[in-house]
């Protein structure tokens, strides 16, 4: 119940009769609107391309055009030249050359060397045969059938096995790091 001692305002009074109006944006149109805006964008980017492309075909029909027809000249001035040339009086010989005779005697070129091969000579059947002897003797007895490492008299020219220290089946010793490598 209202208070019987305040006197009513009428400002107040006509303030509560107010109603708030109904929203002036509707959500579908505010969504298709919104829609429309971020394609716009899209849309725009995509004309730029297309712009751009049919612009760099034109150009490359263009000088696609300018060549060729550039090309076509240079054909028919090098047909013109050529009847030309078919037309004109066939050449004189010209006359031989004279080859003259040095003044002394040119010595023949020395016969090549034979060539040295860089490698060993292919086996004979009789040295495949002991070799694969010497094998199946190695792996039946052992190791200690192997003869013993001895460096050549003289070494073959170009033969790496006898360059190394110690004779032919020598490796270079291994010596242990320490520990404060």
């Amino acid at each position: 119940m209202p208070d019987p001692h305040l006197t009513p305002d009428p400002f107040a009074a006509a303030l509560a009769k107010l109603r708030p109006a109904p929203a002036a944006i509707e959500k579908p149109a505010f969504l298709y609107l919104a829609g429309q805006a971020s394609r716009d964008g899209i849309v725009r980017r995509w004309k730029v391309a297309a712009a751009i492309a049919a612009f760099a075909l034109v150009v490359s029909w263009a000088v696609g055009y300018v060549l060729c027809s550039d090309l076509q000249h240079r054909a028919a001035v090098a047909e013109e030249q050529l009847r030309a040339i078919a037309v004109m009086p066939p050449l004189t010989e010209p006359p031989a050359p004279v080859v003259s005779q040095p003044p002394y005697p040119v010595p023949a070129p020395p016969p090549a060397p034979a060539p040295v091969p860089y490698y060993d000579p292919d086996p004979t059947p009789q040295e495949l045969a002991d070799a694969l002897r010497q094998r199946n003797d190695i792996l039946t007895a052992g190791l200690t059938l192997l003869p013993a490492a001895r460096p050549p008299d003289r070494p073959a020219p170009n033969d790496i096995r006898h360059l190394l220290p110690g004779g032919v089946f020598a490796a270079p010793r291994m010596e242990p790091k320490s520990k404060d490598e």
